[in-house]
Parts: C-alpha cells; structure tokens; sequence
C-alpha cells in the first residue's frame, strides 16, 4: 500500500504544478476601406484620404488626392496593432498603433530630407470618413476659375504662379503652375469665405489655405513638410499666364555642347561621347529621386523611350540626390526606377539638391533653375532645345500640350 500511494503522488505534484494555458490573443487589425489621416502640419490639419486593403496575405494602401492614386511601395502590419505604409524611394513612412478596433489610429510620418534630417509630422486617422476638410454650415464663396498668383518667401524674389481652381459646392480641386513646375493634385473644401487645399503625393505633403478680402483678391499661407512657409496673394485673371518653359535656361554663350561625365548605378564611368550615344538623339534629364515633378516627368520619358527606342532615341538620367552617402543614394535610385518601371539608364551626378551646386557640376548650362531641366540633343550631340521643369498630370490640358511638344521635337530628329 505504501508503494501505491508513493506512486500516484509525482503525476498530481505535476498536475498542481501546471500553468494554465495563455489565452489567444487578440489580433487588432486595420479595417478595410475609406480612412481620413490628419497630419498634424504647423499650418493646422492637412487631410488626405487613404484607402486601406489586403489581398489575401498582402496589406495595400492607397494615398487619394483628387483624381490621383499613390500606392504605398511597402505596407506592413503585426497582430498587436502595429500598422506601417511607405513609398521606398521617397524613404517617406507612416507609423501607427491602431486602437483595439481596429478604426482609428495615430502616429508619425517621417521623411528623409537631407544628410542626417528627416521631417517630422503626427498624424491621426478614422475609418470609414471621406470629406477632406470640415467645412461650416455658411455658403460657401466662389474660389473657382483661374487666379494670377504671387509667392513670397521673403528671402527670394516673389515668384509668379497661376491657379487653376475647380469648384462643385463646397468641394475645391486644382493646382499651381509656375514656370519650373506644378503644385501636383490639390484638393480641398471651402468653408465660408474661406478655402482650403491640400495634397500628400507619397514624399511630400502641401497645405494651401486663402480668404477672400474686401476687393475678392486672395490672402493666403502655403506649408509644405513641417518646417516650409510662404505667403500668397492671387487676383482672379481668365488671362494670367508665365514665362516659356523653353525658354528659361540654354547653353553658356559660345558652348555648342553638353559636357559630364558620371558613374552609374552599377559604379562605371559614362560620359557625353560614350559609344552608347553616338549616332543617338538623345533627351537627357537633370533630376532628383526626391523630386515631385521629376516622378511625374520620368513615366513619360519611359513613355517616349519604348515608343522610339527602335528609331535611334536615348533617354538619360542625371541624378542630383540629397545625401553624400553613396550607397544610399544608389539604393534609392534603383528604388525610384523600379517604382516607375524605368528601364532607361541613370548616372549619379552630385549628391546635393543644391541648384546652384548643380549648375556648377554642369557648367555649360547658363544656370540650374528647377528639377527636371531636360535637354534635347540631335544625332551629332548638339542641343537643341532645353525645357526647364515639367507639368505634370495634375495640370490636365496643359500636361497633354506638353507632351505633344516633346513628341514633335523629337519626331522632328529622328
């Protein structure tokens, strides 16, 4: 009996000694659909809407503005509620937490912005909302039409611009043209008499507001990141245009040729007279990954490469990036190229956004006013003709116009 009882007493010591089981855990996971993000800009509330996806395994996120859809590049998300978004090249990153139900949530976008900086914004979003801005109960005033436009960064000359502004009710969209570019796809909402526009492209993120005075002319702030700052005033003008954009930079007076010479993604030398370009027309770009206008111009240069490569066209990337750290700016470009689907080569030619820098590293130009500048040289390497910025999509017709521009052009060498 004694033997007995010793042997039923280690199976109930280890009985009583068991830990119970963890109980599952709970998943927080991002509701699909229409979500409303506020970053939190020193200019106030700068919305865009984001739609939120997954397909089977794989999480999407899509960045709204207007007619226009940025897809984040990387998006991921852990059972405890941790949810990310990025667009690589930009090295642009939404972090969250999402709450327990997975509706709302809040965090930090941060972005690469120079050697050792990055810009800094808190930002919250909710499910399920699809207004912009919030507008009040007052009618709204009359923002549409076109408006000739000034910036003033008091440290520079005041820059013109031209407004094109569209209006149903009290919901705004449109854009800024400038003779070196274009402000992208804005949208927004009028509250009263007062207007609002904003836009996140996937590396940067624009807040324009704007009263109406006395004499129906705009007074208004434009903050872009969480540092930038300018003022603008606009007066209404069916009329209001700018400068030619091919007209604003040429070559130094007795050069006939466009000189460099600058090592590629892979590391090797190619210079204006490589084997590569002889007997070529060739559209040559000055550019930059971080860039807004430079991502809308270079699916196009694609474009204009697949559709004459076979008749003697060469498209070519002059890359000025915005750190010294050569490995890094390698990383992004090969990023920026897969992004866009570019299979046209791209030499890295400075690591400073500096345009005065640039200038000086290409010293046949007259000056380096914008990213893109674009050159279009015939078969014998001479240029003809210099386009300074590009208008993107977001401009509608004036975007079309400018493509036909550089289709004849290069139709015209060929």
């Amino acid at each position: 009996m004694k033997y007995f009882i010793l042997a039923i007493i280690p199976p109930l010591l280890l009985s009583a000694c068991k830990q119970p089981a963890d109980p599952p855990q709970t998943m927080i996971q991002p509701a699909t659909g229409s979500w409303r993000l506020v970053m939190q800009s020193p200019g106030g509330e700068l919305p865009f809407r984001l739609d939120v996806g997954r397909d089977g395994d794989r999480w999407t996120a899509v960045a709204l503005n207007g007619d226009e859809r940025v897809d984040f590049d990387t998006v991921t998300w852990s059972p405890d509620g941790t949810f990310s978004f990025a667009i690589d090249h930009y090295e642009s990153i939404f972090s969250a937490k999402l709450d327990k139900d997975g509706k709302r949530m809040e965090g930090e976008w941060t972005k690469v912005t120079g050697p050792g900086k990055s810009a800094r914004l808190a930002f919250t979003a909710e499910h399920g909302r699809n207004e912009r801005f919030i507008s009040s109960a007052e009618e709204p005033a009359d923002f549409g039409g076109r408006w000739a436009v000034i910036f003033d960064n008091n440290d520079k000359e005041p820059q013109p611009a031209v407004a094109e502004i569209k209006q149903e009710g009290k919901r705004l969209w449109g854009t800024f043209l400038t003779p070196v570019g274009d402000y992208r796809y804005l949208e927004g909402n009028v509250s009263g008499n007062t207007m609002y526009l904003s836009c996140f492209d996937g590396g940067h993120a624009f807040l324009f507001k704007a009263s109406l005075d006395e004499n129906g002319e705009l007074k208004g702030d434009f903050w872009s990141r969480d540092s930038w700052h300018e003022t603008w005033s606009g007066k209404r003008d069916e009329n209001a245009s700018l400068e030619d954009s091919f007209t604003l930079t040429s070559l130094r007076e007795g050069i006939d040729r466009f000189r460099f010479q600058f090592p590629d993604l892979e590391g090797k030398q190619v210079s204006y007279d490589d084997p590569m370009l002889k007997g070529k027309v060739r559209l040559i770009t000055i550019f930059g990954s971080w860039c807004p206008n430079c991502n809308d111009e270079a699916p196009f240069l694609q474009e204009l490469y697949d559709r004459y490569r076979d008749r003697g066209l060469v498209v070519l990337g002059l890359a000025f990036e915005m750190t010294d750290d050569e490995a890094r700016n390698r990383r992004v470009l090969k990023r920026f190229r897969k992004r866009h689907k570019l299979d046209y080569p791209i030499l890295i030619a400075g690591s400073s956004t500096d345009k005065q820098k640039a200038g000086e590293t290409l010293p046949d130009l007259n000056h380096v006013l914008a990213y893109p500048t674009t050159l279009l040289l015939d078969r014998e390497g001479k240029v003809v003709r210099i386009h300074t910025g590009f208008a993107g999509p977001g401009t509608g017709d004036h975007y079309e116009t400018l493509r036909q521009k550089y289709k004849e052009a290069v139709e015209a060498l060929l």
